[in-house]
């Protein structure tokens, strides 16, 4: 009897125990556009790795690493996870499992403020991503390029264009300051481009999983969009 208890007792221990997962990311942020929000992001996904240590029992063991070994090292197998701006193309998903997005950096739309129509005449875009996420979402509109995302936005203040479209980062760093009472931005973002956890597809099936249902939870409990607005990456004015 006491034998069989104690082969229970071990496998309840075992059971409940989780290894430390080793995550790697690039401090740098080189694939997303963060616009000087980088020690901003990089302390959030600290704070963001606790809180899913709590909801899920994975314990996080975080490497620095430079962009270009980040992959590599992933494919080598130094460690478990990484946190990339690496988009999650259809031709990736034999060999990478990627989370739900952490942080989303796509285009936003910016208008005047209490401009709710569906349509607009012309729009400011300032890149190639723009501009398909400006065909897709606004098909009949025309765009104005520009280089910079103030002269995008001076062309809307001066009523030049209908709307602009904005990287998100950038968006909330001069809507929700400089423009804050001329300006707003319209959410959801345009894409789903930015930051995710991943894996190798075949290396760990279960953990992309785990860390989407603790992301869930933190979502819904609200401590995610806290931990937005602490380190200023929220889009919600």
């Amino acid at each position: 009897m006491q034998f069989w208890l104690g082969i229970v007792l071990c496998l309840l221990c075992a059971c409940g125990k989780e290894r430390k997962e080793r995550i790697a990311l690039d401090p740098s942020f080189s694939r997303v556009q963060l616009f000087g929000k980088e020690d901003n992001v990089f302390a959030f996904m600290n704070e963001l790795c606790a809180g899913l240590a709590k909801e899920t029992g994975i314990q996080f063991e975080r490497l620095d690493m430079n962009f270009d070994d980040l992959i590599w090292g992933l494919e080598q197998q130094n460690y478990t996870i990484i946190v990339s701006g690496l988009y999650p193309y259809v031709f990736y998903d034999k060999r990478y499992s990627f989370s739900n997005l952490i942080l989303n950096t796509g285009g936003v739309l910016v208008t005047r403020v209490g401009d709710r129509r569906k349509s607009y005449g012309v729009v400011a875009v300032g890149s190639d991503s723009g501009k398909q996420e400006l065909m897709q979402h606004f098909p009949t509109a025309f765009p104005r390029i520009y280089t910079s995302v103030p002269e995008g936005l001076d062309l809307l203040m001066q009523g030049r264009v209908d709307a602009a479209i904005v990287p998100a980062m950038a968006a909330q760093g001069y809507v929700q300051d400089l423009y804050a009472r001329d300006l707003e931005i319209h959410l959801p973002p345009l894409s789903n481009v930015g930051l995710r956890f991943i894996t190798l597809h075949s290396d760990k099936p279960v953990l992309i999983k785990k860390i989407n249902r603790g992301m869930k939870r933190m979502r819904e409990s609200g401590e995610y969009a806290r931990l937005l607005k602490k380190w200023n990456l929220s889009l919600d004015s």
